[in-house]
């Protein structure tokens, strides 16, 4: 149970620094 809840932390994370990335200016 904490590997998946720790997998869907990590898959959040990894989302949210792509978006950041194409669009820094709604950083």
């Amino acid at each position: 149970m904490e590997f998946l809840l720790a997998g869907g932390v990590a898959c959040l994370l990894l989302v949210y620094l792509t978006y950041s990335i194409f669009r820094p200016d709604k950083f």
